[in-house]
């Protein structure tokens, strides 16, 4: 009777506190679970969204070095409210084709004031690239505005620049002449079908 009152004894301890792993398992996942979405944040997308000081010939430069793929170059501004709205389709194209083109944005938010250097731009810049997750090469225009228009030939921004595999200008996207009506190109209706058109021609 005595020993069956103490294994009575051990099995209600027992049982009371538990002998398989799954309570710490859950305790431990209820500490884990909502820091692993910040550790992922933190190593994947924070570090690879970079932005770099380039002048428009280093970034001509940069496109030549991409012979054999497509480039796309889209020069924006953060004050561009149609550039801001299409920046999202940009990244979603670049997401796609990563590897069969080569996907650059160019920020001309600098216009050449003597009290600001392209440099001070950065954390502004970053700041709208990494919630966007915009893992293309990023520059930053050290020429001002002004002069990027003009290597470009447009008037304004927004615009798209596409390449083809030879590293020549196949296509300028601007909306100068409203040749795109009244809301301008877009990716999907416009950039994203040309792209593909140009790496379908290619392979043949």
């Amino acid at each position: 009777m005595r020993f069956a009152s103490w294994t009575g004894l051990v099995l209600l301890v027992l049982s009371a506190v538990g002998c398989n792993n799954s309570p710490a398992d859950s305790v431990t996942s209820s500490i884990d679970a909502p820091q692993q979405p910040n550790v992922k944040d933190s190593e994947v997308a924070v570090p690879q969204v970079r932005v770099d000081i380039k002048s428009w010939q280093e970034i001509q430069t940069w496109v030549a070095s991409q012979h054999g793929k497509v480039v796309v170059v889209d020069v924006w501004s953060t004050s561009c409210l149609p550039c801001v709205k299409e920046f999202p389709h940009f990244v979603a194209l670049h997401e796609e084709l990563v590897g069969e083109i080569a996907c650059v944005s160019v920020n001309i938010d600098y216009y050449g004031a003597e009290d600001e250097k392209p440099e001070d731009l950065k954390p502004r810049i970053l700041e709208f690239l990494i919630p966007r997750r915009a893992t293309m090469h990023n520059f930053i225009s050290s020429d001002p505005d002004e002069e990027v228009h003009k290597q470009i030939a447009t008037a304004a921004i927004p615009a798209v620049l596409v390449y083809d595999r030879d590293g020549k200008l196949h296509t300028t996207f601007n909306n100068d002449e409203a040749a795109y009506g009244p809301e301008g190109f877009n990716y999907a209706d416009d950039i994203a079908p040309l792209v593909r058109q140009l790496l379908k021609s290619d392979e043949s």
